[in-house]
């Protein structure tokens, strides 16, 4: 359809119910009391005119018909309409009617005005500018909360906790800020509190147990597991680290006793040495020690002593390089050995003989400590070939790699046992550490019932959802899910928070006036429309008047309701019986619209249907009892819209009321049929009140006309009523401010009246 005139002849709720006819075929309407129904069909039957469409109203009887046809009669296109009764609708009688009406009328010039579009396109901009304003405050942001409802919420949830909270601190990263999934994580919040408190903490040392044993194993099952595989694998660990120390305390001791054999040997070789030396010294005298080789002077170097004395000293050297290489080979202490080629004598070997007996009578200090060490660093590879132990290590490192293996597949721990280590001590020590932890678990056994219940909850939840609780938890000890509504709807408000929500009242006289002006023009243009149809009628009857008689009468029944509809685009009928239509037409009117009374033949209603492209069914109110379905009540999570609005004018009061005083401010004034969400009382008798306005519109219906509006909002003017909007968006995030400033506005309204 090309055109929708404004719906200013219908209250917000006749306007929401016809935006919902545009958009749904068929369309049961319910619970109206007759004048409503009357006021429905004349928007209508205007529209279908407007758009070159036709229209069949069937009405439970005559009367009901005459009183439509008198009401219709009010709109400038009356003519337009047609009544009759169904038992005189024949061919002959419409032909009839036709070929009279198109002779006696007088045609008169008709042309379309440019006002008519210009004032259209001006209106239809209007519109969208307005439509823009309102959906930015009244479009459900949060399930069927539109924006102000929801800052009621937030801030009525605000006062439930006792105080004003700041929304915890949280990213935004994997939340979906919807109602549904509010709902969900709201669960999660209030089933989490009560799981939480009965463990106190998330470091709880059975959190070390795998996820599977929550996950996977009802709880009997799952802490027969985990007790049964705590004790034996605590007793298998305990025995492997005695084990360890075992092996380790027997190394040391071979250890000692392999090189105490080797001190006692290299204590005897070099005791002999030094007995070698001082023999020799005896028998060549003192210089010896000091003598070089192939500088000794006191005898002849080819005389027998001189060659005895040299064979003596290469003798000793040589005696002296084989000990020191025998002890490098199994050195377990340091110990510096002089340079025989730079020295070239006697003395200092026997310094160094010396020295080394002596270190070698005290080396058991350096000994205990060199086992220590070698006891630290013990691994297959580093132990001594020569004590034939190292199979015994090799198979000790498999049987811990072994059980460690072992453990990892049982599942019991989430973090799976890795043996890094290189040397039997720290083997050992991590054996230890896990026989330990394996023991401070099963300490902790007598919580796993709370606990578990804890941990298969906790699990099951992502990586964002736990966050959350943890924030919960160290932030708000008592308070989770108040807490978590909070930053929630706080999130969702500054999401949904609007460039386009308006601070100032919105254009609605500019519309008014648009709409006054196309209004006046609105039935010329409508009668031209249906003037230039019913002249190509006139014509096609003047073409048929030629033919011949015969076919002139198959002509007159093929299409003679088809004509009359052309020339009566509205038709209205008392639907006593469907069987008296003629059934030859289906489809013929854009609009069907029954009436539909308790004497409605509601058997008949599928017949009517079919003659019309869209179908419009409206009952009474008695009518209407059974086809009433209660809505369902909204989640306890959420209060609803009821409860909102009056969460949002609560707030509101609390925050105005300091500046008035709370006998001055009501809620829910009526004035005729309007409903006043909150008003501020006079002073004194006869003077100015004041209207607050939520987001600016009297109507809190989604269809809210604006012409409506504006006519409403002149009324309450000219009542002595001062109007203020409430602009919701603006005093979200800081109510104290905005009620300061409304505040301020109103006591220099009334300071300024009081001067006048």
């Amino acid at each position: 359809m090309m055109l929708r005139p404004s719906t200013i002849q219908l209250n917000p709720e006749l306007a929401q119910a016809w935006q919902s006819v545009l958009s749904h075929t068929p369309q049961k309407i319910n619970g109206w009391p007759k004048p409503q129904q009357v006021a429905f069909v004349e928007q209508l039957v205007l529209s279908a005119l407007t758009n070159a469409e036709k229209c069949l109203v069937l009405t439970s009887d005559l009367a009901h018909a005459e009183e439509l046809k008198s009401c219709l009669a009010k709109a400038p296109v009356v003519d337009l309409c047609a009544m009759h009764d169904v038992t005189t609708l024949n061919n002959e009688l419409i032909q009839q009617t036709i070929e009279h009406n198109l002779t006696k009328r007088k045609w008169s010039k008709i042309t379309a005005s440019t006002q008519f579009g210009q004032n259209f396109d001006k209106l239809e901009r209007c519109r969208l500018r307005l439509n823009k304003l309102y959906q930015a405050v009244r479009k459900p942001v949060f399930d069927n909360l539109n924006w102000p409802e929801l800052v009621g919420v937030y801030w009525n949830n605000q006062e439930q906790s006792n105080q004003k909270r700041a929304p915890i601190s949280l990213p935004q990263v994997g939340f979906d800020f919807n109602f549904e999934a509010f709902k969900s994580l709201l669960k999660k919040v209030q089933d989490a509190q009560p799981l939480y408190h009965a463990v106190q903490r998330f470091d709880h040392p059975l959190r070390q147990l795998h996820p599977q044993v929550f996950l996977k194993k009802e709880e009997q099952a799952a802490q027969r597991f985990c007790q049964d595989k705590l004790r034996a694998y605590q007793l298998r660990f305990e025995t492997l680290v005695q084990k360890y120390n075992l092996h380790i305390e027997e190394y040391g001791r071979l250890l000692r006793q392999y090189f105490e054999q080797h001190a006692q040997a290299f204590l005897t070789e070099t005791g002999q040495l030094l007995d070698q030396i001082d023999d020799k010294v005896s028998a060549y005298g003192a210089p010896f020690l000091d003598a070089k080789l192939g500088k000794i002077k006191w005898y002849g170097p080819l005389s027998s002593q001189g060659k005895s004395a040299i064979n003596a000293y290469k003798q000793l050297i040589q005696n002296y390089e084989a000990l020191k290489s025998k002890f490098e080979r199994v050195r377990w202490f340091s110990f510096v050995w002089p340079n025989i080629e730079k020295i070239r004598s006697i003395a200092p070997v026997k310094a160094a003989l010396e020295s080394f007996e002596h270190t070698l009578k005290n080396g058991h200090i350096e000994l205990g400590q060199f086992i220590q060490e070698e006891q630290l660093r013990l691994n297959t590879k580093s132990a001594l070939p020569e004590l034939a132990i190292k199979t015994q290590i090799a198979a000790l490192e498999e049987e811990m790699d072994d059980l460690l293996t072992e453990f990892n597949d049982t599942d019991l721990l989430s973090l799976n046992l890795e043996n890094k280590m290189l040397t039997l001590s720290k083997r050992k020590q991590y054996l230890a550490q896990v026989q330990q932890q394996l023991a401070h678990l099963q300490q902790n056994m007598p919580d796993f019932a709370p606990f578990y219940a804890w941990q298969r909850f906790w699990l099951q939840l992502s990586e964002p959802q736990q966050n959350l609780l943890k924030t919960l938890a160290e932030n708000q000890k008592t308070e989770w899910p108040i807490s978590f509504k909070t930053w929630y709807f706080y999130q969702v408000l500054l999401q949904t928070k609007s460039i386009d929500a308006p601070l100032n009242p919105p254009p609605l006289e500019e519309y008014h006036q648009l709409w006054s002006q196309f209004k006046t023009q609105l039935p010329e243009q409508i009668k031209q429309l249906w003037q230039q149809r019913q002249q190509v009628l006139q014509q096609k009857i003047k073409s048929s008047k030629k033919s011949p008689e015969k076919t002139r009468g198959e002509e007159l029944t093929k299409s003679s309701l088809e004509d009359y509809t052309e020339l009566f685009p509205v038709l209205i009928l008392p639907a006593t019986s469907a069987e008296k239509w003629p059934q030859t037409f289906s489809a013929l009117f854009d609009w069907v619209v029954i009436l539909e009374t308790e004497k409605g033949p509601k058997a008949d209603l599928a017949i009517y249907a079919q003659l019309g492209k869209r179908v419009v069914v409206i009952s009474s109110a008695e009518a209407a009892k059974d086809h009433i379905a209660s809505d369902s009540a909204v989640e306890n999570t959420l209060l609803d819209v009821d409860q909102a609005t009056e969460a949002f004018w609560t707030s509101f009061q609390q925050g105005i009321r300091p500046y008035f005083g709370k006998e001055r401010i009501k809620q829910a004034t009526t004035v005729e049929d309007l409903i006043i969400p909150m008003s501020l009382q006079s002073i004194q008798a006869g003077e100015t009140k004041v209207a607050f306005l939520g987001d600016g519109f009297l109507s809190q219906k989604d269809a809210t006309d604006y012409a409506w509006e504006y006519e409403q909002q002149v009324q309450l003017r000219h009542g002595q009523w001062e109007i203020i909007p409430i602009w919701s968006a603006a005093c979200w995030q800081n109510l104290g401010d905005e009620c300061r400033k409304i505040a301020a506005q109103l006591i220099s309204l009334e300071k300024n009246k009081l001067k006048s």
